[in-house]
């Protein structure tokens, strides 16, 4: 399954600084369930004396800037990440995998699912499951058919 932020298999040790960065955009939310936007990130720690431009973070967001030092240090202390997340350390590629498996659940209504799921008897989490694979196996093609995306022959 390819991730929501960019990268393939899961093991983040390739990951960028931007890969990082939107998975923290897309993770960490404010109270009301929110995600933060670049206008909003670039607003609050210039008020909390970091400042830094929306410009330049939908930069780095696009992968067009590397950060200095000290705005990693900034972007640590305002999502209130572990240094190591932004390491391809064995750690960091632990917190990569974390705050990817946030990042799936934040989607639409998959953390509701799993919570509700999660009450149900061992039994019936099965029949969720399978109905699942169901679901996903209506969104593959048929073998011997094109993919939708592809033309069609002639």
């Amino acid at each position: 399954m390819g991730s929501v932020t960019g990268t393939e298999g899961g093991d983040h040790e390739g990951d960028t600084f931007a890969i990082k960065l939107r998975r923290l955009m897309l993770t960490k939310r404010h109270g009301d369930g929110r995600p933060y936007t670049p206008s909003e990130v670039a607003k609050d720690m210039t008020r909390q004396g970091r400042p830094v431009s929306k410009s330049y973070i939908y930069a780095l967001l696009n992968g067009t800037s590397e950060p200095s030092h000290k705005l990693v240090e900034d972007f640590i202390a305002y999502f209130g990440v572990e240094a190591e997340y932004f390491n391809n350390s064995p750690r960091g590629r632990e917190l990569a995998r974390d705050y990817e498996l946030l990042a799936l659940l934040a989607k639409g209504q998959v953390l509701e699912i799993a919570y509700r799921t999660a009450r149900l008897p061992a039994e019936d989490i099965k029949h969720v499951l399978e109905f699942v694979e169901f679901k996903e196996s209506q969104l593959k093609p048929k073998e011997g058919q094109p993919d939708s995306e592809d033309p069609p022959p002639g």
